[in-house]
């Protein structure tokens, strides 16, 4: 069983290493060459089953305490064989569900680069070039820190001149749907300026 121990620790072992040290690359998201997606919140309101046995995350990890354990129960507490598989096979389950867990939750809580409906609408944004009656515009808006250029049509029937400040009243697919910052506040000058 001593050989089991030592290849479950040294599988586990380099393929966390390998999971720490590849990283995740698959949360990138581009919209029109800056960075930025932009998009309703599909995930909003939507629970999924997450089973964590399905995981390779949790396979490794519980490969990894499970040699580990496996090796240090029978060569330093001298443990006999059918104590050490059941103390190795437990301690393996908690560590492999407790990161896989901790794993998950953290990759769901870290900043996403993903603009939804709910971060842009009531924003105050600059118009950059005209927005005419029919026809769609640019404006300059911060989302999360970041500046973003955005397609922007008036949902007002007027035109609205480069330089102005406009309110975000609704988000359009990949453009966004604009009132002039004095019909929406009574007041032409940004309140950011």
């Amino acid at each position: 069983m001593l050989s089991i121990y030592i290849a479950a620790a040294a599988i586990g072992g380099i393929l966390a290493l390998i999971g720490a040290f590849a990283g995740d690359s698959g949360h990138e998201h581009t919209f029109g060459g800056d960075g930025h997606e932009i998009g309703h919140d599909h995930d909003a309101g939507h629970a999924d089953v997450w089973i964590p046995f399905f995981s390779v995350r949790f396979w490794t990890y519980f490969a990894m305490a499970f040699g580990l354990s496996g090796l240090l129960l029978s060569t330093l507490v001298k443990q006999t064989e059918p104590t050490v598989v059941i103390l190795a096979s437990a301690t393996a389950l908690i560590l492999g569900l407790a990161v896989s867990y901790t794993i998950r939750s953290l990759s769901r809580t870290e900043h996403t680069s993903t603009v939804t409906e709910n971060d842009i609408v009531g924003l105050e944004g600059q118009v950059m070039v005209a927005i005419r009656d029919g026809q769609l515009g640019r404006i300059r808006v911060t989302v999360k820190g970041d500046v973003l250029d955005l397609l922007a049509s008036c949902v007002e029937p007027k035109s609205i001149e480069a330089g102005d400040f406009v309110v975000i009243v609704d988000l359009d697919g990949d453009r966004v749907k604009v009132v002039s910052r004095e019909s929406a506040f009574g007041s032409p000058e940004s309140l950011n300026a």
